[in-house]
């Protein structure tokens, strides 16, 4: 199974970017646990980041991906048309720098989670 995108982008980052992150948040699927043959537990190792998954049968604690997906489709999917697959998953990548580097969230003071990881990471404020 291939590795997908966004966490070989974010593994091929900066060592300080992904070095930050103690361990990913996923549901129970099949390509998230399992031996290092899937590829993102092997990502995961490889990266020194450890796995955690939701209760299973319990909804209730996917709420974090499944708030992410509402975002995702009111914001970006269901204001584009897309013409296939490939066009989609280049159309993603514009959206999440915005979403990361312009677009101001209320649950983070009004900042952009951009500003606020360059805050912790360096105690800067106003980039």
């Amino acid at each position: 199974m291939a590795c997908p995108t966004w966490l070989r982008t974010l593994l091929e980052g900066p060592q300080q970017i992904f070095s930050s992150f103690e361990y990913s948040y996923s549901d129970n699927g099949k390509e998230y646990k399992g031996t290092d043959e899937q590829a993102f537990v092997r990502l995961c190792r490889e990266a020194g980041m450890g796995q955690k998954f939701t209760r299973c049968k319990r909804p209730q604690t996917n709420g974090k991906a499944e708030g992410v997906i509402r975002t995702l489709m009111e914001m970006w999917h269901r204001k584009e048309q897309f013409t296939d697959r490939k066009q989609r998953q280049i159309s993603l990548l514009p959206f999440i720098n915005f979403y990361n580097a312009a677009n101001p969230h209320k649950s983070i003071g009004g900042t952009t989670p951009y500003e606020k990881r360059f805050e912790c990471f360096y105690g800067l404020t106003n980039v």
